[in-house]
């Protein structure tokens, strides 16, 4: 019998059981049934029950008339468990969409109640519906999402700057739409600023501009989308942490920001608050903006960094406080595929699935299961079947082929998502689901998106950038609401 069944019988038993009892005493106290709608509630002769987001709270229960004590339990079976009997009302943790029953029993003596009780009462939880994205990105505490309808979300820490683009600077702990246009494809956020392309082509940025990185010719914070220049063929973006660079349709390079580190790769240190392009080459294919390092991919799988190396982020072999203000190579290979940077290491995947990493490594960011710095690419372990990684401040994630969620390093805030706050300095299963398609490491908190377009977090949260309505960091993953 299907549970819609189920709960309509229960539904109609309790509301013969309360024309049963009117005008008479209760024999021993009833439990009140709630349909499927969150919050609402259908009255019973001693007392309410009422459902919130995965969590059933019993109301007002009477005491059995010889004044004994009363304690409760739930089970999804018609039948009263064994275990789990608490004297406390609340029970939390529940799966969405699912079917309990409720029990009541004098604590003295385990006899259950009088009544319906006998059998318990039918509560179904709240249906969440999943926030469906198909774009999400994390930046340093705030987070940007693009729906499948193409409208663009943000939440998190906003502050001065206006990194969420909602024309104030308050920040939000439930996902928030950013204008009514729903034309968004590609959007990056960074340290303080967001950045984002739209289906015709156009740039457009917000937040913070104290260095430029909006690149609209100016160095003032904007707190809404404001269009970056007046092309059209925008391809790619990457926000750094204050400099944001961009791919081009033609392939072209283009950087624009803070430039301490030479990070823009424009053969200067000097910041910029308009894209310029880089070099001449027209056969760049992947970007990743870090903290001060930027690291890129071009056409023929050739890998190439520049900006800030004091950690080794960029590979290139050598310990020295002297940064790189041009792209330069990294090794000869022609066989990387994916990279992603943090705020001082770097990871990527190779063609043949192969997981890599380099930089700094005291929080064991990188992997190899030592906290020892790394200034060449060096193999983490020897699987094959990596997919997507991405890099957080000092904290790493990845998805392997058949689905599952992997992470490393610092795991002071719950960011690795494993249900502890111990680092780890070698990839570790999270869960056992095998449908996570998507994954994106912030400053200290990390985003992973299933095959179903829902959207999940864990990790620090002062300024709701987990986006699940509250400011309560987690260790493991909760559902982000819609």
């Amino acid at each position: 019998m299907s549970k819609k069944f189920v709960f309509l019988g229960k539904v109609i038993l309790a509301v013969m059981l309360v024309l049963a009892f009117v005008g008479c005493p209760d024999p021993g106290g009833n439990i009140g049934n709630v349909n499927k709608e969150a919050g609402a509630t259908v009255a019973a002769p001693s007392g309410t029950t009422s459902v919130t987001h995965n969590s059933i709270t019993i109301v007002a229960v009477a005491a059995p008339g010889n004044g004994q004590a009363v304690e409760y339990a739930i089970s999804t079976t018609n039948s009263a468990p064994s275990l789990g009997w608490q004297d406390g009302l609340t029970f939390n943790g529940l799966s969405s969409d699912t079917t309990y029953y409720i029990f009541a029993r004098g604590k003295e003596n385990s006899t259950l109640y009088a009544g319906a009780a006998s059998s318990g009462y039918v509560v179904k939880t709240d249906v969440i519906m999943p926030l469906t994205v198909i774009v999400i990105s994390a930046g340093g505490e705030h987070t940007l999402a693009i729906k499948q309808d193409g409208t663009l979300w943000a939440w998190g820490r906003n502050g001065v700057g206006g990194r969420l683009g909602d024309g104030t600077t308050i920040t939000r702990i439930l996902p928030i739409q950013i204008g009514i246009e729903s034309n968004w494809v590609h959007i990056s956020p960074g340290g303080q600023h967001s950045l984002a392309i739209k289906t015709d082509g156009s740039l457009w940025a917000w937040g913070s501009n104290g260095s430029g990185q909006l690149g609209n010719g100016t160095n003032i914070d904007r707190l809404i989308p404001i269009q970056s220049s007046s092309d059209n063929n925008w391809a790619i973006i990457s926000a750094g942490g204050a400099h944001s660079l961009a791919i081009k349709t033609d392939g072209s390079l283009w950087a624009w920001g803070w430039n301490n580190s030479g990070q823009l790769g424009d053969g200067s240190y000097t910041a910029n608050n308009n894209p310029i392009q880089i070099g001449i080459d027209n056969n760049w294919s992947t970007i990743s903006a870090g903290g001060t390092h930027s690291l890129a991919i071009k056409t023929d799988g050739s890998l190439w960094a520049w900006g800030a190396r004091s950690a080794g982020q960029l590979g290139d072999g050598i310990n020295t406080l002297f940064d790189r203000n041009t792209p330069f190579r990294i090794g000869t290979e022609n066989d990387w595929a994916f990279i992603s940077t943090g705020f001082n290491h770097s990871l990527a995947i190779k063609t043949d699935g192969s997981l890599w990493a380099w930089g700094e490594n005291f929080r064991g960011q990188l992997g190899d299961g030592t906290n020892i710095d790394r200034y060449t690419p060096i193999r983490i372990g020897s699987d094959n079947t990596w997919t997507y990684v991405s890099a957080g401040a000092d904290h790493s994630l990845a998805i392997k082929t058949d689905g599952s969620l992997w992470a490393w390093g610092y795991n002071f805030y719950g960011q690795l998502g494993d249900g502890t706050d111990i680092s780890r300095y070698t990839p570790t299963r999270i869960g056992s689901d095998n449908t996570w398609t998507y994954v994106s490491a912030g400053y200290n908190h990390s985003l992973a998106m299933k095959n179903n377009g829902s959207l999940w977090a864990c990790g620090h949260n002062p300024y709701g950038q987990l986006g699940n309505g509250s400011y309560t960091s987690s260790q493991q993953y909760v559902q982000i609401l819609p």
